[in-house]
């Protein structure tokens, strides 16, 4: 099943898809690439690369800096469906 396109748009223009947006908060809980792998019915590779956007788009590098920016930030995201 496909998701839909969802955006989450924060105030510095940051654009995560609907698979990163799920990936982000499945970090932000605490699982590990291979939970969210099995949970999203993908492979750990793919899980990997969503990760590694995450990072770029969210200018972080690792997961306890990830959770802080989105705790952070989190009165600020909206949510838009495409």
């Amino acid at each position: 099943m496909k998701l839909p396109e969802i955006i989450l748009d924060i105030q510095n223009n940051i654009v995560l898809t609907g698979q990163e947006q799920i990936v982000l908060t499945q970090i932000v809980r605490g699982l590990k690439n291979s939970e969210i792998a099995e949970e999203m019915n993908l492979s750990v590779n793919t899980v990997k690369t969503y990760v590694a956007r995450i990072y770029r788009k969210c200018q972080v590098r690792n997961r306890v800096e990830l959770t802080r920016w989105y705790l952070n930030n989190l009165e600020k995201l909206k949510l838009y469906t495409k």
